[in-house]
């Protein structure tokens, strides 16, 4: 290694291998590739729910719900992703679709089994979301579902 770096000195597990399947993954979802997330979950059904990296804990359907990707979020839900994980931050993917202001797909979601009252590590929820990132239309949606659970 020319720089005068040594391998042994590389942090580990920093860098994922382009053949990787949750690199692989995670490349086909932030293209918005459904057919090439289909045929990869078919093969490797357990990358549904995994984290893409383990440091950030961001999972495909994040990607899916703040990229505001209808297709690939329900291909995702057919394939059983679960929506309420959470990544390092302790965000969900309705959290995600919030703070980007996807009210569509804050529906989907939510009509989907997403749980409105989750909480992050600094206890803020997808409404606090929408309100600190400006998403009038999202924090009414988010509102109203909010109602509902509290009769």
């Amino acid at each position: 290694m020319g720089s005068g770096a040594s391998k042994a000195n590389a942090p580990k597990n920093t860098k994922r291998k382009k053949n990787d399947p949750r690199a692989q993954l995670e490349r086909l979802v932030q293209g918005g590739n459904v057919r090439g997330v289909a045929d990869l979950l078919s093969k490797k059904t357990e990358l549904t729910n995994s984290p893409l990296d383990d440091k950030s804990g961001t999972r495909a359907i994040h990607i899916a719900c703040r990229n505001g990707d209808r297709d690939m979020i329900r291909e995702l839900m057919k394939r059983n992703c679960f929506l309420n994980q959470k990544d390092s931050k302790g965000c969900t993917a309705l959290m995600l679709a919030a703070a980007a202001g996807h009210d569509k797909i804050v529906k989907l979601i939510v009509d989907s089994g997403a749980d409105v009252r989750m909480k992050d590590k600094n206890d803020d929820t997808a409404l606090e979301y929408a309100e600190k990132n400006n998403r009038p239309k999202v924090k009414e949606l988010l509102n109203l579902y909010a109602c509902e659970y509290t009769w």
